[in-house]
């Protein structure tokens, strides 16, 4: 099969195939990516969508600095940026849809983890979020369920849109 390109099992993608043929990935050509710019986006034909789903409840908009950083000290939450949205202490605080609300309930779930409680308001108003957790601390949960949040309020494709 030698000139044609090869995809598939014989193809391991390091560089050589099993007959000693150079793969497709090795045939690619180098790309510099230092010495690439930047390719602007033209953003004048797309669709403007949302980014902020968050609606913060009165019990957390009542929380003082004092009680906000009391909270994030016993909950052992860092942040390390300024403008972090206050910290939810309970399920009800975030607003979820019923459904979701439900199924939390129904999982035997008592009160957001550390995580979820700092990191669902962040998720939900679109800001940038680095969450380090140990393992069966919520992370999961923490991006994903502002992840569907956003996903389903995004519009549908178009016929032609990909």
């Amino acid at each position: 099969m030698r000139g044609e390109e090869r995809e598939g099992p014989s193809d391991s993608g390091f560089g050589v195939s099993g007959d000693g043929e150079k793969s497709a990935m090795a045939r690619r050509d180098h790309v510099d990516l230092r010495s690439s710019s930047p390719k602007r986006i033209d953003s004048d034909g797309l669709t403007p969508f949302k980014k902020n789903f968050y609606v913060e409840s009165r019990e957390v908009a009542a929380m003082t600095e004092e009680e906000v950083e009391e909270y994030r000290v016993k909950r052992e939450i860092t942040v390390e940026v300024k403008d972090v949205p206050r910290p939810v202490k309970s399920f009800e605080d975030i607003g979820f849809p019923d459904y979701v609300m439900e199924e939390i309930k129904k999982a035997g779930f008592v009160e957001p983890t550390p995580i979820q409680a700092q990191g669902w308001p962040m998720a939900l108003k679109g800001r940038d979020l680095i969450g380090i957790a140990e393992t069966g601390s919520g992370k999961t949960l923490a991006y994903l369920l502002p992840a569907i949040v956003h996903v389903n309020a995004q519009p549908f494709l178009g016929k032609f849109e990909h």
